[in-house]
């Protein structure tokens, strides 16, 4: 179908009706008629007109006029004076030539009815699942897509000044219609798949993700890309953390790029093309422009202008580890990148194999590993933390305070995750949302996130969304309509606040001063000040302005992570006055003092379990008389979390396992209510941790080389 018409008949023309009036008194208007028949309605050069003809403009018409044959009597029932409108619905069907298919319009592929509104304007009734009848399905492989004609939006017939109508025309239904619009290969997701690893074989206890690492990598399958080489956009830094079959955390880090299409790529787009060649005439002249412009001299040359457009691919290289190093896996990754464009007689292959082959995991508390890199200033240095102290974070809590306020940083972290509240990260910078995940969840010790944590969310794995409880996600925004944030912002999910790192805002379902003002309140007030007073001195020192600093660098592009690592090195500060690093682990230290300042005395209420382990874990701690025994401005605050699947894990790791990072809470505990010295930025400056942790081993002095190889290769664990 190629043009529809909505037109109502006046007295006027009654007798063209009548000329198209079959033997049982009926209107054919589906039949077209040649051009040259002027005495058809069809064919009426009118219909193409941009303005309804008059005559074809709603009007009363006598019901005598009308010829339909009127069954059962109805004649006897009808008066002669009574008037109706007789809608007539005309069509102009596409030819079936070659060159009038392709310079026609495109044709139609849906129709509906949608009355103008009082307003006089269109009021389109489009059903939310019209959307989901675009499919985004992958195309496959040596076959055709099947949704390879994409729709366009509901739009007025030509005919129909939807916007403006006629007052004749109020209240009277008009056609909305959409038309194809033809898809090229671009347009179009291919499957996403993994081409290679390494090793080949799993090690004990670490299943390679196969199947989940495309529905991280590319959700919605992976686009080709037609642009200048000129244009070639910085390769991608981004990970995720996935879970295997025992609970276990895994931690990838990715790389994401485009390089010119293979070979077998161009033969597969080749066959695709020669099935669309025999279906789409547009796709056959494009093919045949093109190939007529080729010149067979340079068909095989490889050599490329910067201003030629060539076509690329995605690809992404991920490093699959049980250790969030996420900093120098980042490290590593951008080794790989400068490599791949150097002339080094060493093969990419070689380094890969190096790293996990023959660099050994550091031992908790042991030395460090320092891994050379030749296209770095600096080493890749891996280091684990003692046992009996806090748990391993790569990366700085610089990058958290740069998208957030303080207030806004403490609020999130024990007004919303600790109290087991939804809790929705997005930004357009894909690195910076999976680093502020890890950041806010490290400042909950010694508690550890029991709802599900997905830090790079994506469409296959948006139902966790609708889970009842808490969720802790992160969303990258990639800027175009059908986004994931873009759904998540419009449809905000029931009791969920979503945190907007690139402004800094928060946004919620209902009601936002209230929401936000109940998280704030419940948290202890005297704890609460001191808290962040003492975190916006450490970022004072560090020359950071908490929520203030520019977010334009050092996160997205992983070229430069060869800047200094200090971002505000590379940029300068006014006055030229030098700052020291912002303290990491003081910020932990200071939420970690929180914590021992509303939780003291906890551990006289733990109920000692039966023998056999029969009394479930909810019942081993006697919360009723730790609240009553606490102060009442901490009340409110320890009645949520008591109750909280987050404080249960606690106390039942504390009481059946042992936990090592439980122990170090309760020493924590001890020495900060025991202490007459306040710890510190208003103290004496020493750290809460550090009086309770494990002491790590002596660094080597730095000529000598902290590489340390194991001789027990087949025991040891790798990275």
């Amino acid at each position: 179908v190629m043009e529809v018409e909505a037109m109502y008949l006046s007295p006027s023309s009654t007798s063209r009706i009548n000329d198209r009036t079959d033997r049982h008194g009926s209107i054919d208007v589906d039949t077209p008629r040649s051009s040259d028949d002027n005495t058809s309605p069809l064919a009426s050069p009118q219909f193409t007109h941009s303005v309804p003809d008059p005559t074809y403009l709603p009007t009363l018409v006598s019901w005598r006029a009308v010829p339909i044959s009127h069954k059962n009597g109805g004649n006897n029932d009808v008066n002669a004076d009574d008037h109706v409108y007789i809608p007539i619905l005309a069509i102009r069907r596409q030819q079936v030539g070659e060159a009038e298919r392709f310079n026609e319009d495109p044709a139609i592929v849906d129709i509906r009815l949608a009355p103008s509104d009082s307003n006089r304007f269109l009021s389109a009734i489009i059903d939310d699942d019209d959307d989901d009848d675009r499919d985004s399905t992958p195309m496959m492989q040596h076959g055709a897509h099947p949704n390879i004609l994409k729709k366009s939006r509901w739009i007025p017939c030509a005919n129909t000044n939807a916007h403006s109508p006629s007052p004749l025309l109020k209240y009277h239904p008009f056609i909305l219609i959409q038309r194809n619009l033809p898809n090229g290969f671009v347009d179009l997701p291919f499957p996403a798949r993994v081409l290679d690893r390494f090793p080949t074989k799993n090690y004990r206890g670490m299943p390679f993700p196969e199947e989940e690492l495309p529905l991280f990598c590319y959700a919605g399958g992976s686009r080709l890309v037609r642009d200048k080489l000129r244009n070639l956009p910085m390769p991608r830094y981004f990970g995720f953390v996935v879970k295997n079959e025992r609970g276990d955390s895994i931690y990838v880090s990715c790389m994401s790029f485009l390089e010119p299409i293979t070979s077998q790529r161009k033969e597969e787009l080749d066959q695709l093309s020669q099935e669309r060649r025999r279906t789409s005439l547009p796709h056959r002249f494009s093919y045949q422009r093109r190939l007529s412009q080729r010149d067979d001299l340079f068909s095989k040359c490889h050599l490329v202008g910067f201003d030629d457009i060539v076509t690329f691919e995605n690809k992404t290289i991920c490093l699959v580890g049980r250790y969030p190093y996420w900093t120098e896996f980042r490290r590593f990754l951008t080794h790989l990148h400068l490599l791949s464009g150097s002339s080094s007689d060493i093969p990419l292959e070689r380094n890969i194999s190096h790293l996990l082959l023959s660099v050994p995991v550091p031992r908790p508390g042991g030395q460090c590993v320092l891994v050379p890199l030749s296209t770095m200033n600096e080493p890749m240095a891996l280091l684990m933390p003692p046992l009996k102290d806090l748990p391993l974070v790569d990366l700085t809590y610089q990058m958290l305070f740069s998208a957030l306020d303080v207030p806004t940083v403490v609020t999130i972290v024990l007004g919303f995750l600790c109290l087991e509240q939804k809790v929705i990260l997005v930004s357009t910078r894909q690195s910076l949302v999976i680093d502020c995940c890890e950041l806010l969840k490290s400042l909950l010790f010694p508690f550890e996130i029991c709802a599900p944590y997905v830090p790079h969310l994506t469409t296959p794995f948006a139902s966790c969304l609708q889970f009842p409880g808490a969720t802790f996600v992160g969303i990258f925004d990639d800027g175009s309509e059908e986004c994931l944030a873009n759904t998540v912002r419009s449809s905000i999910p029931e009791d969920s606040i979503i945190v907007e790192l690139d402004t800094g805002e928060i946004n919620c379902a209902g009601n936002r001063y209230e929401t936000l003002k109940a998280a704030y309140q419940i948290i202890p007030a005297d704890s609460r000040s001191a808290l962040i007073k003492e975190v916006e001195t450490l970022c004072q020192n560090a020359g950071i302005v908490p929520g203030q600093e520019p977010l334009d660098c050092g996160f997205d592009s992983v070229i430069d992570s060869t800047a200094p690592s200090n971002i505000s090195e590379a940029f300068g500060r006014k006055n030229n006055k030098q700052y020291e690093p912002l303290d990491d682990r003081a910020i932990r230290d200071s939420f970690l003092r929180f914590f021992c300042s509303i939780l003291g005395g906890y551990e006289r209420f733990l109920v000692v379990p039966d023998a056999d382990f029969l009394i479930s874990g909810n019942d081993w701690f006697d919360s009723s008389k730790f609240i009553a025994a606490s102060v009442p401005s901490s009340t409110p605050f320890l009645n949520t979390l008591v109750g909280t699947q987050l404080f249960q894990s606690f106390i039942q790791r504390r009481t059946e396992a042992s936990d090592v990072h439980c122990m170090l809470f309760d020493e924590c505990l001890v020495e900060y209510h025991s202490s007459k010295v306040p710890y510190g930025v208003f103290g004496d400056g020493d750290l809460l941790v550090d009086q309770c942790a494990t002491e790590p081993d002596d660094p080597l002095l730095d000529e000598v080389s902290s590489f340390m190889a194991s001789s027990e290769v087949d025991d040891k664990q790798f990275p």
